[in-house]
Parts: structure tokens; C-alpha cells; sequence
């Protein structure tokens, strides 16, 4: 490489490709952070940035083509779509960076896609990473950075892990282009937050503890405040994007009651798990500063199976816990993981029945998909029950394994007909009858996913049906589908 400087101000376009199916969240088209805080801190130091997330806009080429240094950030169900932005980047001539948790626990693969792959948090090393770039110098010895050249040395190594999370920028939401765009059914605008990072659980089918640790790093209540008040200026609502906002019980009571004080007049919605229903102080201080939606991983009423998942809860948490959040007019989205060893045909349609009067406002029943970077990947592929190599369908929508007690096929169906039953029409009409109509439209939004999901993937659920006839002999076969690929019908020119 020439080591001559790149004098003019280096122009950086971070692209997040969307998914390849619609799902429950398509409601509210949220970025993900993992491009904006490099992408905000670039900017800070005299880069030209921009960020791309096509899930709120269009891909454009011709930013492709002006940019200097293309990034890309990818979860497992749209690598296969950000592998292909990677090779048009590489055609125009333009260095590749992958980042995000697929890439980062499957860097040998992800490599022959990229002139590099960032492992783990970018934050430490990406201002020295995207200097080099710029001006053409090697990035072998940066931590946690795997090229062609040190793959077999650096693919384990995780760059550092940023202890103090206040050390970070504020995100620059201004980065995103057409992020003004109005949510068609609610007209608001919804903006993540994210005031911590790791999780102590280590649930089997998570790949959180392996991107982000099993400690906890909490930002200071006075600098997400400060992010907060920014928000609530503009009128949005929040949502943080955290596993647990509620992991520490003081920090989490702090900053209630500094939004408290502060009047802060956003609405908000975060991810807690069902423990936090034991704190009547809480829950008080959560109701009086607008939270309007929790969403929690409840995954299953089977004991056997919440034991299998580690998920240190019991059905009769799970049950004291919904009674409290009624109790507090909290609303809940319940988060169902359907396929664990331990479910059978019946247990898994007794959850969706208790999911059905269980006092959950919305739901979804998500397939059991291992992940790289998951325990339950690494188990499944030892064992041989991994069926497809095609990425695109690892999004909790697909049957992607040999379930223990099932077909494959009977495992899709069991999805399919637990959003039917949930999402039922006559459960509709209810709602529309009772005038509860933010909780209706859900609902209807919810029917139209279901409806287009079986229109775009009926090889997907022929192809399981002759499984389950040839006895799981045909496997690791490429579904075709419109939006897992690129064509100019995807590209904004």
C-alpha cells in the first residue's frame, strides 16, 4: 500500500441493509447504533459521513460511488445482502470494513467479503482504523481487526471493550439519511437510546454475552439524561435499545426519578426482564414517566424448557409478574421462542393459550435459531441438525435446524399458527370494537405481515413439506426470495 496521506477530508458511508422479511419491528424502521456511534465519531474528527440504513431509505449508488471508505454493519439474516453491497463497493473500487455480531463471530467467512472486519466494539479502534484506510496504510496490528493477512492470528480477538461508556458521543441521528420519516401508522418518530451494555444471563440462544460480556457498563444517569432531554425536545419517543434497562436496580431508580424531575414529556419503551414486576417503586416511577411499552422475553411457560434456556425464571414468576404489570396499566410484548428440545406439538400451543389470556398486549412466536455466537449454535452444528447454510433465513421466522420432537415442517406450521391465533380476527375486531385502537392497528399491522410472509415464502414452507416426506434428506438448499438480492430495483440511482 502507499503511504502517501489522503489530504482532502476522507468521505465515510456506513450502509445497514435490511432484512430480508418484515417482522413485528418493521412497524418502527429503527437503526441500529453500531453504525452512528462510529459514524458520529468519525464526524467529530473532520470525516464526511454518511449513514445508510435501508430499512428508512434507499441504498443509493451514487454514495457508493463518492465514497472513499465503505463500512457496513451486519446481523446474521442480512449478511447475505451485505456480502453483495460489499462486492458492488469492492467493483467501484472502494475499501470494504464489515462490522456487527455476525461478522464478528464468523470473521473467516466475512473476510473474503472485505478488505477487513472489525470483531466486536468498533469505538476503540475505528478513528485509527479509518485514518489508515484513508490513507492507504496497513491495519493488521490493530486489535480486534482481521484481514486476509492475520486471519489465523487475530479472528479470536475481540477489539477492547469500551469500559466507560460515557467516553462515547452522543449518537448523531442526524447522520441517517431520511431519518425524518414519519411512522405511517402512529405518526411519531421513535429514536434509540442505549444506556448499557452487557448481560450476566448467558441464555443459550443469545449472542449478547459474546459481543458485549457478561458485565454490565451502565453510562451515568446525568449523561443519558442529557441525551434524553435532546429527545424530548423534538417530540419523539424512545426506545432503548439495552438488554436489561432495569439490570441495576439504583441506577435504573436514579434515572426514573431524574426523568421525573427533569418532566420529561417523551413517551418511552425498553427491554427489562420479568424481575423488575417485584419493585412497586419502580413500576410507580416507570407509569409516571411514560413508558409505554415493555418488552420482555417470556419465551415459554414449559419449566422444562425455561430451564434448558437458563433463563433463571420459573412459569409462576412469569404469571405474578404479568398480574403486577396489569396491576400498573403497563403494557406488555411478550417474546416467545418456540423449538427448544424440551417443546413438543402440545406444550408449544399450551404458551400460545396462556400467551392468549395472559394479559400480554402483543406477542411474537419466534423459531429457535441458532445463531453464531449462541451455545445452541455451536450444540446443533456439533450434533448435525443445522439444515440450511443460507443465512438470510436465520431471522426467528425460518426453521433453520432438526427440531428434537418434530418436523421441521410441523415446527414452521406451529409458528404460523400461533400468530394466527393471537392475531386472530375476531381478537381484532375486539379491539376495534373497545375503541382500543393503537393496540388495533397493531394487531392489523401484525395480520398483513402474516399474510405477505406466506406469499414470499411458499418454496420456503414446499420445501419443508417435501422434508418432511423424504425424511430430512434434502438439506443446505439456497431459497431464492426478491429481497435477499441486489438489483437495480433495490439501488436508488
Amino acid at each position: 500500500m502507499s503511504s502517501k496521506p489522503n489530504t482532502q477530508s476522507p468521505r465515510v458511508v456506513f450502509i445497514e441493509p435490511r432484512s430480508p422479511d418484515s417482522h413485528i419491528f418493521s412497524i418502527y424502521p429503527l437503526p441500529r447504533l453500531g453504525s452512528i456511534l462510529p459514524g458520529t465519531i468519525l464526524e467529530k474528527h473532520g470525516f464526511q459521513v454518511d449513514v445508510l440504513v435501508e430499512e428508512i431509505h434507499p441504498i443509493d449508488i451514487h454514495a457508493i460511488q463518492e465514497a472513499d471508505i465503505v463500512a457496513i454493519s451486519t446481523t446474521t439474516s442480512t449478511a447475505p445482502r451485505a456480502y453483495a453491497y460489499a462486492a458492488l463497493a469492492r467493483e467501484l473500487g472502494k475499501p470494504v470494513v464489515l462490522g456487527g455480531p455476525h461478522v464478528t463471530f464468523m470473521a473467516d467467512e466475512a473476510i473474503h467479503h472485505a478488505d477487513c472486519v472489525v470483531l466486536g466494539e468498533a469505538e476503540h479502534i475505528v478513528l485509527e482504523l479509518f485514518r489508515r484506510l484513508a490513507n492507504s496504510e496497513p491495519v493488521d496490528d490493530l486489535p480486534g481487526v482481521v484481514t486476509a493477512g492475520n486471519l489465523s492470528s487475530a479472528m479470536n480477538q475481540q477489539t477492547p471493550r469500551v469500559q466507560c461508556l460515557d467516553d462515547l458521543p452522543i449518537p448523531n441521528l442526524n447522520l441517517i439519511r431520511g431519518f425524518n420519516l414519519k411512522d405511517r401508522i402512529f405518526r411519531k418518530v421513535v429514536v434509540p437510546v442505549q444506556a448499557s451494555r452487557g448481560c450476566p444471563h448467558d441464555c443459550c440462544f443469545c449472542s449478547v454475552t459474546g459481543m458485549f460480556g457478561r458485565r454490565f457498563r451502565f453510562r451515568s444517569v446525568d449523561h443519558v439524561i442529557e441525551e434524553l432531554l435532546e429527545h424530548d425536545a423534538r417530540g419523539v419517543s424512545v426506545f432503548f435499545y439495552d438488554d436489561n434497562l432495569a439490570a441495576n436496580r439504583k441506577w435504573f431508580l436514579e434515572l426514573l426519578e431524574q426523568m421525573a424531575r427533569a418532566g420529561t414529556r417523551f413517551k418511552w419503551s425498553a427491554q427489562v426482564r420479568i424481575e423488575v414486576a417485584r419493585d412497586r417503586e419502580l413500576l410507580g416511577l416507570m407509569r409516571r414517566t411514560g413508558c409505554t411499552t415493555l418488552f420482555i422475553g417470556l419465551e415459554s411457560i414449559n419449566p422444562e424448557t425455561l430451564a434448558a434456556m437458563n433463563k433463571h425464571q420459573t412459569r409462576e414468576d412469569i404469571f405474578e409478574a404479568m398480574s403486577r404489570f396489569r396491576e400498573y396499566r403497563l403494557p406488555v410484548h411478550g417474546m416467545f421462542i418456540l423449538g427448544m428440545d424440551t417443546d413438543t406439538p402440545e406444550s408449544i400451543r399450551t404458551t400460545v393459550s396462556w400467551a392468549l389470556r395472559g394479559g400480554v398486549r402483543s406477542a411474537q412466536f419466534l423459531i429457535l435459531t441458532p445463531f453464531p455466537g449462541t451455545r445452541i449454535y455451536q450444540e446443533l452444528r456439533d450434533q448435525g441438525r443445522m439444515l440450511f447454510d443460507d443465512w438470510s433465513l436465520y431471522d426467528g421466522h425460518h426453521v433453520t435446524f432438526q427440531p428434537a420432537n418434530m418436523s421441521p415442517a410441523e415446527l414452521q406450521l406451529l409458528q404460523l399458527e400461533a400468530h394466527d391465533r393471537f392475531y386472530s380476527r375476531f381478537r381484532t375486531a375486539q379491539r376495534l370494537a373497545t375503541c382500543k385502537l393503537e393496540t388495533a392497528g397493531i394487531f392489523l399491522y401484525a395480520r398483513r405481515l402474516q399474510r405477505k410472509w406466506r406469499r414470499t415464502n411458499q418454496v420456503f414452507e414446499d420445501l419443508l413439506a417435501l422434508m418432511a416426506r423424504s425424511h430430512g434428506m434434502i438439506r443446505n438448499v439456497k431459497i431464492e426470495h426478491p429481497a435477499r438480492r441486489l438489483g437495480t430495483a433495490y439501488l436508488s440511482c
